[in-house]
């Protein structure tokens, strides 16, 4: 299947990703998860050709651009640059489908852009409300980190098979999916090899919302929503999935067999198989 690198300037900041399939076919922005990077969807694009799946690596994150240091990572940011990216591309209709961060930020994106976005497929994330005490807490404590905290050095690795025992160590995924996060998120330093990555999209975000505020961006979202959870994946979005699926109707939500990389792990046939549903694209050929 047809692959390539593309780049976008958006603001003076490159944002990098690949595409999958060919123009013509249903227009779909991926978006991976947190210190992930655009090789999270390597092992489903092949089986979805008749998408056109533009996959994007988050800002600090793969091949794009890392931020100036007076510009936080925050999601408000990357919601731009996927609207700028949209925008140049002449898509003023497409879909999303988004892995934890990456379905995180695609939640707010619909509730900001409805009239832009058909459908939202999440796999194993979804925004998460909270109190609006909370909420402006997370504001204040990621503009604090933003202003007093200090970088660290990222740490030197031996070799990208080290690298990758590690993150599949720390997520709990396969060595074989974390080598392909890997493959794109290391670079050759000395002494080793390290992450390409910004340290600071460790830090926190400010994208938190309200129940009430939540629930106004899924109910002014006419497409429908798929949200597919993993059996051990994570569960910070669940309790709040959980009490929307029973107040909007145009919001489905599964649990698949898996781990929280369950679009990268083990058989993806379950998963692949609903996004076809979902998308509308029939059996496979």
């Amino acid at each position: 299947m047809k692959v390539r690198e593309v780049e976008f300037e958006i603001l003076g900041r490159k944002i990098a990703g690949k595409r999958w399939g060919e123009e013509g076919g249903v227009r779909v922005i991926a978006l991976h998860g947190w210190l992930d990077n655009a090789n999270s969807f390597d092992f489903i694009a092949p089986v979805l050709p008749e998408l056109d799946l533009l996959v994007l690596d988050f800002a600090g994150h793969g091949f794009s651009d890392h931020r100036p240091r007076h510009t936080p990572y925050i999601g408000m940011l990357n919601i731009q640059e996927i609207i700028g990216v949209a925008d140049q591309l002449k898509w003023e209709n497409f879909s999303l489908m988004g892995h934890s961060m990456g379905a995180e930020v695609s939640t707010h994106i619909i509730g900001l852009y409805p009239d832009r976005v058909e459908r939202l497929l999440a796999i194993d994330g979804f925004a998460a409300s909270t109190s609006p005490a909370q909420a402006l807490q997370d504001i204040r404590k990621s503009i604090d980190e933003n202003l007093h905290r200090v970088s660290s050095q990222m740490r030197i690795f031996n070799s990208r098979e080290e690298m990758a025992e590690r993150v599949a160590e720390s997520t709990g995924q396969t060595v074989a999916s974390a080598q392909a996060l890997v493959e794109r998120g290391a670079m050759e330093v000395p002494g080793g090899f390290s992450w390409r990555s910004d340290h600071r999209v460790r830090w926190s975000d400010a994208l938190s919302l309200t129940d009430e505020l939540l629930d106004h961006m899924v109910a002014s979202f006419k497409g429908e929503i798929l949200v597919v959870g993993a059996s051990d994946g994570s569960d910070w979005y669940k309790p709040t999935i959980e009490r929307l699926h029973e107040t909007f109707e145009q919001l489905n939500y599964i649990t698949l067999n898996g781990s929280h990389h369950i679009h990268m792990d083990a058989d993806t046939k379950p998963l692949v198989s609903r996004i076809r549903d979902f998308f509308q694209l029939g059996a496979a050929g």
